[in-house]
């Protein structure tokens, strides 16, 4: 049972609907495995104790009171702008060790980094080339701001797969300002900078971090609320629009002193220049298996917010000469709501397919269940440590079985194309396929409904996503026998009979699902706008420059004058006027023309001159 890919419990039974027996079927429940069961923390093994270290910050009272005027400041406006002129000296110490110079200052965006009495998030560097649990540079912050545990099991998991990830910890933080009483904060989050370090940690070789300076967006913001427009939208085109934003690199004065790294900054920004132009296409700049493989796991874990522009951290791989994505404020633990991609991604096929291939896997029960295996026990520990210290926040895991669910729904969709005959020959037979999903689409092959394989075609066809081709499949010598019926007496396919027996086998490319799909007997029309433009034309009102017409605008009347006349052309005539034709008019329709008016008319001829419509050839509309 456990083999089993996809179970249908239903059958349709021709004369009487679904089959009624469909619900007695029975599974011993010890062959159900559930994911809630199988992931549940409250039966993992603690096999590994999370260890809480202890960090005390150490500075002189004129010093902190920067650090309370530039808060205050920013609680006005509601956006915290930084720069290095903010930083503050001090001293630091682990676990009651011995202290370390240390600078540190007030970190943040928006002002939930701010907002506690005490719980203020930091950012701190270690001064003399020394380090702290093997870090120079490094964040503390209220866990909530990373949703608590969920930031520090997406780093672990990220690492696992070769991406670069931070050291994500907690610990137990505590500020001492000279002359006053320790500022306690208890448990809260350390979070790694963006350093030399970072890339040794993760086993790179030493290269350079970048990303999209956002300081003109929250400059623009803070601007916005200081006047008073805290809800009027940015200007996308203005200051704080992402085509705007300047790159920057991480550690730049070292960068830009160092000739070998210097260089590499500035291939780097040209990839990522070019990328954002549209010079260049994800794929071709990217380490694209390592990308896509984040951007599934990004959107597993539900973390929209690292896919957003200004929280985005790229490393250039020296040594492939290719970009890599590095984690950075996720924010996961929330419920999916649509599939994310990273910016730049629109139309560039190879990072969809090769989406389609990591999402599929990713959200698979094997790899949720290899999760939980190995941070199980780990993840007990981490989440009773911050119940105890915050007791609102539980860690929920079904969160990755909802959002998994919402990924194979995308890559497993109900329907995926929609394909309507146009036309059928010996050699070929032309379908239009519409794709439906937001992935590139294969066709796979033609067949009976009876599972007879009727083309001969040389590889599969890709339609990209939403998209509509005609495509036209090579058909097999013997394709007409597979409709040959010498009871009803035919003689090989016919069309509109045979369409309801053919099917088509497709499947979002690089999954393993593929499935057959009928195909309606008609599909839209290949020309519409010709077929549009000639109905407009037949609408269209013709009568002005007829030689029989006399208009009056004014008093929004038409008078057709007695004559004979002919035309093979359709007249029109406009809504909102009336109509009055003359006695002894005649008029000849020949050439299938007709006479056609959505206004009103009057026509009163006379035994004498009576109004005739005729047609000479027998072929007038009337």
């Amino acid at each position: 049972f456990n083999e089993i890919d996809y179970l249908n419990i239903g059958r349709f039974a021709t004369g009487a609907g679904r089959s009624l027996d469909a619900p007695k079927i029975k599974v011993p429940k010890d062959k159900i495995i559930s994911f809630l069961n199988k992931v549940s923390l409250e039966d993992a093994v603690a096999d590994k104790e999370y260890k809480i270290n202890r960090i005390d910050l150490y500075t002189k009272k004129l010093s902190f009171d920067k650090i309370k005027e530039k808060r205050e400041a920013a609680l006005k406006t509601g956006v915290l702008l930084t720069n290095d002129d903010d930083y503050i000296s001090g001293e630091i110490s682990l676990n009651s060790g011995a202290t370390i110079n240390t600078q540190f200052r007030l970190k943040g965006d928006w002002t939930d980094h701010l907002n506690g009495k005490d719980k203020w998030s930091y950012r701190v560097i270690i001064k003399e080339g020394k380090t702290v649990l093997g870090m120079r540079k490094f964040s503390l912050q209220h866990p909530k701001t990373r949703h608590f545990q969920w930031e520090w099991l997406f780093n672990k998991v990220i690492k696992d797969e070769d991406i670069i990830g931070l050291r994500y910890d907690f610990v137990n933080f505590n500020i001492h300002v000279e002359g006053e009483n320790a500022i306690t904060n208890g448990i809260m989050a350390l979070e790694e900078s963006f350093d030399k370090i970072l890339i040794e940690n993760n086993k790179k070789r030493e290269g350079i971090i970048l990303g999209f300076d956002e300081d003109l967006f929250w400059k623009d913001k803070d601007h916005l609320e200081r006047m008073g427009l805290e809800n009027a939208a940015l200007d996308y085109y203005g200051p704080s629009s992402f085509k705007n934003a300047t790159i920057k690199v991480y550690n730049e004065n070292k960068v830009l002193s160092d000739p070998k790294l210097s260089k590499q900054l500035f291939v780097a920004k040209d990839l990522l220049e070019g990328l954002r132009d549209g010079k260049y296409k994800l794929s071709e700049v990217f380490d694209i298996d390592k990308l896509t493989t984040y951007v599934a796991i990004a959107n597993l874990f539900g973390c929209d917010h690292a896919l957003v522009w200004h929280n985005l951290r790229i490393y250039y791989n020296p040594i492939t000469n290719k970009l890599e994505p590095v984690s950075f404020d996720s924010n996961p633990g929330l419920k999916k709501t649509e599939i994310k991609h990273y910016p730049f991604s629109n139309d560039d096929v190879i990072y969809k397919e090769n989406l389609a291939k990591k999402l599929s896997h990713y959200s698979s029960q094997n790899y949720l269940n290899s999760i939980i295996n190995k941070y199980g026990g780990e993840l007990n520990s981490v989440s009773k440590i911050i119940k105890d210290a915050y007791g609102y926040f539980n860690f929920n895991p079904s969160i990755l079985e909802y959002n998994s669910n919402f990924i194979k729904k995308t890559v497993y969709p109900s329907e995926i194309i929609i394909s309507g005959f146009i036309e059928h020959s010996k050699k070929d037979l032309k379908i239009e396929v519409t794709n439906i999903t937001q992935f590139p689409v294969e066709i796979r092959s033609l067949n009976h409904k009876d599972g007879k394989r009727l083309d001969r075609l040389p590889e599969t066809l890709i339609i990209p996503e939403y998209a509509t081709m005609v495509v036209s499949i090579p058909l097999k010598e013997a394709f007409n026998n597979a409709f040959v019926s010498k009871k009803n007496q035919k003689g090989g396919f016919q069309y509109p009979n045979d369409i309801g027996d053919l099917r088509l086998e497709a499947q979002i490319i690089n999954t393993d699902f593929p499935r057959k799909y009928a195909i309606k007997s008609f599909g839209n029309s290949q020309d519409l706008n010709a077929s549009i433009a000639l109905y407009k034309k037949m609408e269209q009102a013709n009568y002005l420059n007829l030689p029989f017409v006399a208009v009056d605008s004014l008093n929004k009347t038409i008078l057709l004058k007695s004559g004979v006349y002919a035309t093979t052309e359709t007249i029109k005539f406009p809504a909102g006027y009336t109509i009055t034709i003359e006695p002894g008019f005649t008029l000849d329709l020949d050439s299938n023309a007709s006479f056609i008016s959505k206004s009103r008319i009057i026509a009163e001829g006379t035994q004498t001159n009576p109004i005739t419509f005729t047609s000479t050839d027998n072929s007038g509309g009337g």
